[in-house]
């Protein structure tokens, strides 16, 4: 949980019942009595009521600005006014009421990256059992939402694997017990030439969806046995061009000299590249990464002189998409690769 004014975070007051109040009244819309509030946060031993009235004070200083205060409270009431604001997960929520097929494809990106944890997560105050119960039943709310958000995002994206995938693998962490989920998980990983790592998900979905019953192992293994037949029968694909019909081989026009490219770009002959296929891998993922989300990520390498450092990013270099070029070859020299 978080407040944020003019792009900076405000610093929240040390008390976890505040906070928690703060939550409860953004989230929930409309007037609460004063006595529903200090039964929901305080015990009676606690002076509740005073204890309210502290909180609200903590809470004017955090959210209220000049001319424009979003704490209303009277001697029977209190309810946040959301002025001027946003709150993320009501934004959420409304955004996607009518389904995210409404919704753009590049606004359901910017709507997953808003998921970055449980729905208060660090606030669950298991001993106050209202409150506690009203916390689980918006973390639901919320795991529901970013479950439709990335549903939609594998859909959307079902022509483009590479660039699909890492919303795959973030909708099984969010539905680990939903087939569906980890058929779409297995679709993308053969589409994008991992159906080692394909396989190696199927055996360990297989037994976490025993737990859900046997129809669910079932639906799997159809949705595998149908992955497998087709993988079969199809071309194969390159990792990181999958999804990506417009990336061309060779370097960028308008890219750097060709004395700077590795040896693979340049047209020269490399040896085969044996014993790295863990490695080379885990790269591919990290360019999966980066393909999707657009944000810069940095690998550095490293080993004895002579180990085979160049030759496995030459290697990878061989694979990358069109823009993710031109800045690699600058920093094939040190060993370094980002976006």
């Amino acid at each position: 949980m978080e407040v944020v004014r003019d792009g900076v975070a405000v610093a929240l007051p040390p008390s976890r019942k505040t906070r928690a109040l703060l939550a409860y009244l953004a989230v929930s819309a409309g007037e609460h009595r004063r006595e529903r509030l200090c039964s929901l946060l305080w015990d009676v031993a606690d002076d509740p009521r005073g204890a309210l009235r502290w909180s609200l004070s903590k809470l004017r200083a955090i959210v209220d600005e000049p001319g424009c205060g979003r704490i209303a409270a009277d001697r029977e009431s209190v309810s946040f006014r959301p002025l001027a604001s946003r709150v993320d997960f009501l934004a959420i929520r409304e955004r996607i009421a009518r389904g995210v097929d409404h919704v753009p494809a590049e606004e359901l990106e910017a709507l997953a990256a808003e998921f970055r944890g449980e729905f208060l997560e660090g606030l669950d105050l298991s001993d106050f059992h209202q409150f506690h119960a009203w916390c689980v039943a918006m973390r639901e709310d919320a795991r529901k939402a970013r479950v439709s958000v990335l549903e939609g995002l594998v859909r959307r994206l079902g022509s483009r694997p590479g660039q699909a995938l890492p919303y795959a693998r973030a909708l099984v962490q969010a539905d680990p017990f939903s087939p569906e989920a980890r058929a779409h998980l297995l679709r993308l990983l053969a589409a994008t030439g991992r159906l080692r790592k394909a396989s190696d998900h199927y055996e360990s979905a297989r037994r976490i969806l025993a737990e859900a019953g046997p129809a669910a192992v079932a639906a799997l293994a159809a949705s595998w046995d149908e992955i497998r037949a087709r993988s079969r029968s199809a071309p194969a694909v390159s990792d990181a061009t999958a999804g990506f019909p417009d990336a061309a081989p060779g370097p960028p026009s308008g890219g750097p000299p060709a004395a700077e490219a590795p040896a693979a770009a340049r047209g020269h002959t490399l040896s085969p590249l044996v014993g790295r296929e863990a490695q080379l891998a885990r790269l591919r993922d990290l360019l999966d990464d980066v393909a999707a989300r657009r944000r810069e990520r940095t690998v550095r390498t490293f080993g004895e002189p002579g180990i085979g450092k160049s030759r496995l990013l030459a290697g990878l270099y061989g694979t990358a998409t069109l823009w993710t070029l031109v800045p690699f070859r600058r920093r094939l020299a040190r060993n370094t690769l980002t976006e």
